[in-house]
């Protein structure tokens, strides 16, 4: 985390085999998108068709795979959380430090799972933002950033 005293910088980063097979889903999806051109051209009309369906699922799940959560937290200014993808997007939510009420870690009890998160709660609202919502890191990461919001004084 990089941190001074207004602006402190929390980031949680995908696994790397998850990386590693959504850059190979996405080589497949190019290859059955080759295949299904092929395909086309050759007027296989179903087998095409298939092979496009298939080329499109592929490249739609990879394009969505997560490689890293930032959360900026900005003392009297707000927290800025960001998504980053594996293919290059980039999801960006601010919030305002007037709309924050304050910032809490809690744990959810799935049937499958336990897992801790960092819940930012704000004023007038019945849902909440939460900071790394796809990576989950843990109590190491999240605790820091914790910290830092408390510091700051969004508590």
């Amino acid at each position: 985390a990089m941190a001074d005293e207004a602006v402190a910088k929390h980031t949680a980063h995908a696994h790397p085999k998850t990386l590693r097979w959504t850059y190979v889903a996405w080589t497949a999806a190019w290859i059955v998108g080759c295949v299904a051109g092929d395909l086309w051209w050759n007027r296989k009309i179903l087998p095409a068709a298939f092979a496009t369906l298939a080329a499109l699922k592929l490249g739609i799940w990879a394009n969505k795979k997560v490689s890293r959560e930032n959360m900026l937290v900005m003392q009297g200014v707000g927290i800025q959380l960001e998504t980053e993808y594996v293919l290059g997007g980039k999801d960006v939510v601010f919030l305002d430090r007037a709309t924050i009420e304050t910032v809490v870690l809690n744990e959810a009890v799935t049937t499958t799972e336990s897992f801790y998160y960092l819940a930012i709660l704000l004023h007038g609202e019945s849902s909440t933002a939460v900071a790394f919502e796809t990576l989950r890191p843990g109590r190491s990461t999240l605790l820091p950033a914790l910290q830092t919001a408390a510091t700051m004084g969004f508590f």
